[in-house]
């Protein structure tokens, strides 16, 4: 854990889709009274287009390189500049929460990024329950607004994607934590504690 200190300023979260990043991100950064970014928003924002329309219009390569360009500028920005803090945060640390896309992984580049600059949480959680969770959260034509699930089995798809991906989950999770049971307020509060607990037994560890 010791390694890890000098990371904590930029907390980004990274899972599958459907796995809580955005919700848990914002009840996190509420509680730690902190800034918080989504990253997927942020593309949108530079582009000027949704995911879908980036997706349809410029192919999932030029969304990639764009997500990395973003990436790059939230881990190293200042925190003051990087939005509003949360809603009912009383007052502001130089510490960001950052919800990551659930493909943001898959980028050698974006890997670095997050393993030299943040203290990455992995919300772990089974493609049956994260498609669950999508299918109530969809729109009326049952669309969830996200392209590789859109317009066919999302729970087949995500059984896919998270055999592709959940390697590179554990690889770059400096903490993980089990998303698929709890409330998001919860599992923010959990990631606190977990958190708290290991850097008192580092410190603990490292007394004479």
């Amino acid at each position: 854990m010791q390694k890890q200190y000098n990371k904590l300023r930029t907390i980004a979260l990274v899972g599958l889709p459907g796995s809580g990043k955005s919700s848990v991100g914002k009840a996190l950064a509420s509680i730690m009274a902190c800034r918080f970014a989504d990253s997927d928003e942020s593309v949108c924002a530079a582009a000027g287009q949704s995911i879908p329309e980036l997706f349809r219009h410029q192919g999932e390569a030029a969304f990639r390189a764009l997500e990395t360009s973003i990436l790059d500028e939230l881990t190293q920005a200042d925190a003051g500049a990087l939005g509003p803090r949360a809603p009912d945060a009383s007052y502001t640390l130089e510490r960001l929460v950052l919800a990551t896309g659930g493909g943001c992984v898959l980028s050698p580049e974006n890997r670095r990024l997050l393993r030299d600059r943040c203290f990455v949480v992995w919300l772990d959680i089974s493609p049956q329950k994260a498609a669950l969770r999508l299918a109530k959260s969809a729109g009326k034509a049952g669309m969830t607004g996200r392209p590789l699930l859109d317009g066919g089995d999302a729970e087949e798809r995500l059984v896919a994607l998270d055999a592709e991906r959940r390697p590179l989950y554990e690889e770059l999770a400096d903490m993980r934590i089990d998303a698929g049971g709890s409330g998001y307020r919860a599992i923010a509060r959990r990631i606190i504690c977990d958190l708290a607990i290991a850097i008192m037994e580092d410190k603990r560890a490292a007394l004479p």
